[in-house]
């Protein structure tokens, strides 16, 4: 009994492997990518915390504080005409696109409706690129430490002895001869 176990110790040693279902781009798409969009995500509300998340022109008579506010929950635009070079240059307006605008006029705008959607927006896409991981985690189901484990018995197909590992009983050499010429060949 004692050389049986001998010869299996010759020939293949059974020790438990590290196994992965996916490979290393994989891991960096669901992993750092991750990592990225949450750090991004933490960055746009901390905005909102440490400093001002928007700032918007207004008149003397309304606070600053709640024109900020109006322009944070609603969408902001730029005017079209300030973009032009020759007003920056000459310092006429504070930014390119922000200027004076008349309430009725009818000059051309851009308008920009994303302020307060972008850290929800980064979040979700944290969750979606995780969730492709939990997903293929689910589908796989253990079929590679079973294929793993299969490769690791693979070894004892080889030897002149018939071996029980575990629950399986693998066939001799000979014993697999015999099985392979009693089977008719399909056609």
């Amino acid at each position: 009994m004692l050389g049986t176990f001998e010869a299996i110790k010759k020939n293949f040693k059974i020790k438990p492997q590290n196994y992965h279902i996916d490979n290393w781009i994989f891991q960096l798409h669901y992993r750092i990518t991750t990592l990225i969009f949450l750090i991004a995500m933490i960055l746009v509300t901390s905005r909102q915390y440490i400093g001002e998340h928007i700032k918007c022109i207004s008149d003397k008579g309304i606070p600053e504080h709640v024109m900020n506010t109006f322009c944070f929950f609603t969408s902001t635009f730029t005017v079209v005409k300030h973009y032009d070079d020759y007003m920056v240059e000459s310092a006429n307006v504070a930014h390119p696109g922000v200027g004076s605008y008349g309430i009725n006029s009818t000059e051309p705008i851009q308008r920009h409706a994303y302020y307060q959607w972008v850290p929800f927006v980064l979040f979700g896409q944290a969750i979606m690129f995780h969730l492709t991981h939990l997903l293929w985690k689910k589908l796989e189901g253990g079929r590679m430490r079973r294929l793993i484990d299969g490769l690791q018995l693979g070894a004892f197909a080889f030897l002149d002895k018939e071996v029980a590992v575990k629950d399986k009983k693998i066939p001799s050499k000979e014993k697999k001869q015999v099985l392979a010429a009693s089977c008719p060949p399909s056609d």
